[in-house]
């Protein structure tokens, strides 16, 4: 700040010193000439009359260099004075924070900012050791050494050892927050240069630095979303990488996702970051959990504080010290398709805090995640389906042979392979068309899904051949359900059949082969068999009769028997064994 130039004192005037010279020599010279000027005798009474003049000629040249002496103190006084209240009053109205302290840290002066900012009374901070009254006190100590380190390298250099200090610190306020000051200091010397004060000036950066720190936070959440994005776009299942994200950008204690069952009867967590939640599903058709209520609604459901929710697994609640947590809808084209359940260690305020706010963010994102799989799902469906009988295809058959015959090495059971073969469908194209064709094979299909096994994979291989994978199946087994399997066929003419156990050793290939030629050995069967009975109808009248009773080509019982080893096993039983 430029301050006005305060005149020197009086008794430095230079000027002033010059007339009271020029009176005193006036006096002297007066004194011993005047009788001679005025032609009087030196002695007498004239003599006395110049005495008299010279001294008034004297003491008027006195009191006008008092006069003069009078005014210019005046004027100096005047002009420190009002220096003094300007400066007052710049520190009163200053924007920043202005003290003074001394080699004690004893605060000299401070201006009503400075008061303000602590909210203190001017007589609270005057007086009063500036570290003990406004620093947070895991910092005092620091602060006194190096406070007391600044004078003593000023006394031992004649400057500071860092210049002009300029630095940060935080300052403590009456109801315990803290505020970000920006400090400006120098020292104030006397005469002989010894250090006396530290002026201070401060400004308030916390505005500023809570700023920057928020715009440095969006710009890594926004960073990582990005990442994210990246991340779904380009894996096929992406929602361990959405619970990770959360996980990372909410300082969350653990993530969940929760997913409808195929019945949409629970939740149940499909991905997850602790494994304290692995394998946990909550209903949906009873009194819901809050889970549940925010799949049902699809609005986010928040608690503020788990330890006071009964609704809330407390033994959970307390194994991980879980304090608050948030469901947050995943919603797809459709309505809700899944849940968001982002649980932390720390208290969360409401759903207006940041982190709640990312999970919001987080859940469009798993949105995105869900609805990229369903689609890779039904893609992948599409891709190992057959698109008429709705059965596995032959891709589905090849990719599964090679891991079921792992698996059945692995647990030491056994595997059956059964090929089939519709007779006579080319008689069927060729007479009724494809469309009667396509619906045999269709029916069929339905027919034998129906009465196989779970677990077992009945695919179509191409045309009329289809293929069965029978899991843990002994030779006695495979045998009843390919009898199952030939009564299910909705085909007069029948089905063939052969049917191949692993021999534990030995590859897709060479298994498949072995039925392939049962399967044929089935077919000449079939055939040799058709052939006596139409040379045994044209024979005898009593084979027509027989043939008359024959039951219709949809009943189920009109099938041969199958023409392998194994013994026929409960042949009236045509329920599926679970």
């Amino acid at each position: 700040m430029a301050v006005r130039k305060v005149p020197a004192p009086p008794w430095r005037s230079w000027h002033l010193w010059v007339v009271t010279a020029a009176a005193v020599a006036a006096i002297v010279i007066i004194t011993a000439i005047s009788p001679r000027l005025l032609g009087l005798p030196a002695d007498g009474l004239l003599n006395a009359w110049g005495t008299v003049v010279a001294g008034g000629v004297a003491i008027g040249l006195g009191g006008a260099a008092l006069a003069t002496l009078w005014r210019s103190s005046q004027r100096v006084a005047h002009i420190a004075d009002q220096q003094r209240r300007t400066t007052q009053a710049y520190l009163a109205v200053a924007g920043t924070l202005m003290l003074t302290l001394d080699q004690r840290g004893i605060v000299m002066a401070a201006n009503r900012h400075t008061c303000l900012t602590l909210d203190r009374e001017e007589d609270e901070v005057v007086g009063h050791e500036w570290f003990g009254l406004a620093l947070p006190e895991e910092y005092r100590d620091e602060a006194r050494r190096l406070f007391w380190l600044s004078f003593q390298a000023y006394r031992e250099t004649g400057e500071m050892s860092f210049g002009t200090i300029d630095y940060e610190n935080e300052v403590e306020c009456r109801d315990g927050s803290r505020r970000q000051i920006q400090w400006w200091a120098t020292m104030v010397c006397d005469r002989a240069g010894r250090p006396i004060e530290m002026v201070c000036s401060g400004t308030d950066v916390t505005d500023q630095r809570a700023a920057a720190a928020a715009l440095e936070r969006n710009r890594v959440e926004l960073e990582a979303l990005r990442r994210l994005a990246q991340k779904i776009a380009s894996l096929d299942d992406s929602r361990q990488a959405v619970v990770d994200a959360t996980l990372a950008l909410t300082d969350a204690s653990a993530v969940v996702i929760l997913e409808p069952n195929r019945e949409r009867t629970h939740l149940e967590v499909t991905t997850t970051t602790r494994e304290e939640f692995r394998g946990g599903s909550t209903e949906l058709a009873r009194e819901p959990t809050f889970a549940a209520s925010a799949f049902l609604s699809g609005q986010p459901h928040f608690i503020a504080d788990c330890t006071a929710s009964p609704a809330v697994n407390q033994q959970l609640v307390k194994a991980l010290g879980l304090r608050s947590g948030l469901h947050q809808p995943i919603i797809g084209g459709h309505g809700p398709i899944g849940v968001l359940t982002v649980v932390w260690e720390q208290p969360v305020r409401s759903l207006h805090d940041r982190k709640a706010e990312l999970v919001g963010l987080i859940a469009h994102e798993a949105a995105i995640s869900l609805r990229r799989r369903e689609s890779l799902l039904q893609l992948e469906r599409a891709a190992l389906v057959d698109p008429l009988t709705g059965v596995a295809n032959r891709r589905a058959f090849d990719a599964e042979l090679p891991l079921a015959l792992r698996r059945a090495g692995q647990g030491n059971y056994p595997l059956g392979l059964v090929v089939l073969d519709v007779n006579e469908f080319k008689a069927v194209n060729d007479l009724y068309g494809h469309e009667v064709g396509d619906e045999l094979l269709i029916r069929a299909a339905s027919a034998w899904a129906g009465v196989l096994r779970a677990g077992d994979l009945l695919a179509r291989l191409g045309g009329d051949e289809f293929a069965v994978l029978l899991p843990s199946c002994d030779e006695l087994e495979m045998a009843h359900i390919i009898r199952r399997l030939k009564r299910a066929t909705p085909h007069q003419p029948g089905t063939s059949m052969g049917g191949a156990l692993w021999d534990g050793t030995e590859g897709a290939s060479s298994l498949i082969r072995r039925a392939d030629r049962a399967q044929y050995a089935d077919k000449s069967a079939m055939k040799s068999a058709a052939s006596d009975d139409r040379a045994m109808d044209l024979s005898s009248d009593a084979s027509a009769a027989r043939l008359a009773a024959r039951p219709r080509a949809e009943d189920p019982r009109a099938q041969a028997p199958w023409s392998g080893d194994a013994p026929d096993l409960d042949p009236g039983d045509d329920k599926p064994q679970t």
